[in-house]
């Protein structure tokens, strides 16, 4: 069943131990002086090992504490973190269109006026987009 694979993944022990080896493992493997099995008990229990990262919609993302979280947490956290930053910015934008409106109401006039002249002339699609806009 395993035949193609180098490891059973059920025990982590060697199934096929006739396939080849790259050279850069082989020479590792003869400096230390081990056979496979030896080699192989080595690479996983005392070689190097460096952090686990992974692609999280095509995003890199490290496993540290990261790793408990499910994609929705994960994306639900950075939301939230984020939330501070995007209120801020439309709560300056919506400040900033009533302090124009206020010093210069000359637009808003023109908006309303707008609005009962295509209520006059019953044109009700510009109408009711002179009111979205208002």
């Amino acid at each position: 069943m395993f035949k193609a694979r180098l490891v059973d993944p059920k025990t982590c022990k060697l199934t096929n131990t006739e396939q080849r080896i790259d050279k850069e493992n082989q020479e590792q493997m003869e400096h230390l002086k081990m056979d496979r099995q030896e080699y192989f008990e080595y690479k996983r229990s005392d070689g190097h090992w460096t952090a686990i990262t992974f692609l999280l919609f095509s995003m890199k993302v490290a496993t540290g504490f990261i790793s408990g979280f499910t994609p929705t947490t994960f994306y639900a956290v950075l939301v939230y973190g984020l939330s501070a930053t995007v209120r801020l910015t439309f709560i300056f934008n919506t400040w900033m269109g009533y302090t124009y409106e206020v010093t210069k109401p000359e637009v808003l006039m023109k908006l309303i006026e707008c609005c009962y002249m295509m209520r006059h002339e019953e044109n009700l699609i510009a109408e009711e987009e002179c009111y979205r806009m208002l």
